[in-house]
């Protein structure tokens, strides 16, 4: 409506300098492997003192020193959620098992190497297919400033402490803003993901009607067991890893 054409997005600085909190496992889990035991103990304190919500355990001490072993590990985990979901039904199975689908895990090193993966991996292609789809759908043409191979290739040869320090991620990005932008938005740590409002259309009985004659047609399609016609509809945002219900909707209203 105001005329521009061309506008600035911002996708791929957390792929590149680490942005996102599920990132912070896996540059523990470096420092753990390079013995810098203290270092991990004072920043776990100040990323979780800035807000930061992470998931650590023993088990993130085990993969730290078995990279290999814990790509089998989380290959297998994903394979038998599938194959152990009660509301597959006959059909799926029948694909699954033609298909001899293999679900393939990184082995990560070092903490460049999931940065690695996310980019160059699925994660930040659909985003892409995102701002593709919906810039073309404008006539807006998106520049992405971020994913320029200079600087992807800059910040891919920094070590993680560039990245991760003091208690906030993407630190090195934040440095170089800091006497461009004010204070509360370089340094600041909450993050608000751009996602529709997916969670209250599936609270609405129009939406959740359509959920349910979703999964009743699969089930006569024996894409789906019967069971999931008694299973209470979630409803979730659009980031959550439990979208059965959405998926559902969509599949169906594809086939």
């Amino acid at each position: 409506e105001a005329g521009i054409k061309v506008m600035l997005e911002g996708q791929g600085a957390d792929e590149i300098f680490g942005g996102y909190e599920k990132y912070i496992p896996w540059f523990l889990q470096e420092k753990i492997r390079q013995l810098h035991f203290k270092q991990v103990s004072e920043e776990k304190k100040k990323l979780t003192k800035n807000g930061y919500q992470f998931n650590w355990g023993i088990r993130n001490y085990a993969a730290s020193f078995f990279p290999q072993k814990t790509s089998q590990l989380l290959e297998k985990r994903s394979e038998n959620k599938i194959l152990n979901n009660p509301f597959l039904g006959e059909r799926w199975k029948e694909i699954i098992s033609i298909s001899n689908i293999e679900i393939k895990k990184p082995v990560i090193n070092g903490f460049q190497d999931i940065l690695s993966y996310d980019r160059n991996g699925m994660n930040l292609e659909v985003l892409l297919r995102y701002a593709d789809r919906n810039s073309m759908a404008h006539g807006v043409e998106v520049r992405l400033p971020f994913l320029n191979k200079q600087l992807i290739a800059c910040v891919g040869g920094m070590l993680s402490d560039q990245l991760i320090c003091d208690g906030y991620s993407k630190y090195v990005l934040r440095k170089l803003m800091k006497d461009r932008l004010p204070n509360e938005i370089v340094w600041r740590t909450d993050k608000v993901a751009y996602e529709p409002p997916q969670e209250k259309w599936m609270q609405g009985k129009g939406v959740q009607d359509v959920i349910h004659e979703s999964r009743r047609k699969m089930v006569n399609d024996k894409l789906l067991s019967a069971a999931v016609l008694n299973k209470k509809i979630s409803a979730t945002p659009a980031h959550d890893a439990e979208n059965s219900d959405w998926r559902i909707l969509n599949l169906a209203n594809m086939m």
